[in-house]
């Protein structure tokens, strides 16, 4: 078949609307490049994931994603993975699964482009839907509900005080987890399912998680009081927070996770319309094909 070139998915709202800033100096140097392309804009939330389909039946095959996790989250959702290769260049929040594929920019993000390198990672699938870097119960996808309200402030920084706020107000949750023979029952703060190592930008939640061992590495919050929720912050982000009693880790290949009281679950920071009682958590090895520096 006939190289039909990139197809460029643009969300100009990533970032909190720095991609609209961006995009133009992005293209200039796409151009200088000499790839063949083509590019469309997003115009609202799942339209990403439509747009992608259309690549697919089109019959493209390179599908690039300017955006963050949340746009990459749902390109993926509307690909046959056997069929497309991705890359991203990450002007989202927090850029997480850039982070572990070597792209630390814009800069490497065009080299990945130009010189298409590529590899083969692991993807999660929950409730039917994928996720490429992590998935979030409990406080995590209170925290990704409230990062979008904040407009202000961008990237970590939003995050951070997102998680603040949210801390105030969150009420620990009784929840039973199976996995590979691990059990868990207890209440919880949040339950954290990592592909990649980071989560929201600044945070190590699963510091060694490894996005190509077929494994999901999981974390597990315990109930803390706000004091000490505070005061371990700079642990989480440092991914040390290992050290705390109140904080479990464990490897498996699937989770079954089930709560006494409905809970927002997120997928790279895009929460689930409704909350959830019980879901079930799987990894897919080498499932997708990216492109690398």
């Amino acid at each position: 078949m006939v190289d039909q070139g990139v197809k460029i998915i643009v969300n100009p709202v990533a970032g909190g609307g720095r991609t609209k800033a961006l995009w133009q100096d992005i293209e200039r140097q796409i151009k200088k490049s000499g790839i063949d392309y083509s590019f469309i804009f997003t115009q609202g939330v799942g339209d990403a994931t439509e747009l992608a389909k259309t690549a697919v039946r089109e019959g493209l095959k390179k599908i690039f994603v300017v955006g963050g996790d949340g746009t990459l989250n749902e390109v993926i959702n509307g690909i046959e993975l056997n069929q497309i290769t991705v890359g991203i260049i990450p002007t989202g929040s927090g850029n997480d699964l850039s982070k572990m594929i070597g792209i630390n920019g814009i800069a490497d993000a065009l080299a990945s482009l130009k010189y298409q390198g590529h590899r083969r990672i692991d993807l999660g699938r929950a409730g039917g839907r994928l996720f490429v870097n992590n998935l979030g119960v409990g406080l995590d996808a209170c925290v990704a509900a409230r990062q979008k309200k904040f407009k202000i402030l961008k990237g970590n920084l939003s995050f951070l005080f997102s998680a603040l706020k949210v801390l105030c107000d969150f009420r620990a949750s009784q929840v039973e987890i199976t996995a590979d023979g691990y059990r868990f029952c207890d209440k919880i703060m949040s339950v954290s399912i990592g592909n990649g190592r980071f989560h929201g930008g600044c945070f190590k939640l699963t510091p060694e998680a490894i996005i190509d061992d077929g494994l999901l590495d999981a974390c597990i919050i315990k109930e803390l009081n706000k004091m000490k929720s505070l005061l371990n912050i700079p642990k989480a982000i440092k991914g040390t927070h290992g050290c705390l009693k109140e904080v479990k880790f464990f490897k498996a290949k699937k989770i079954f996770l089930y709560s006494q009281k409905p809970l927002f679950v997120h997928l790279d920071g895009e929460v689930l319309p409704e909350p959830v009682k019980e879901i079930e958590i799987e990894i897919l090895p080498s499932a997708l094909e990216v492109f690398i520096p």
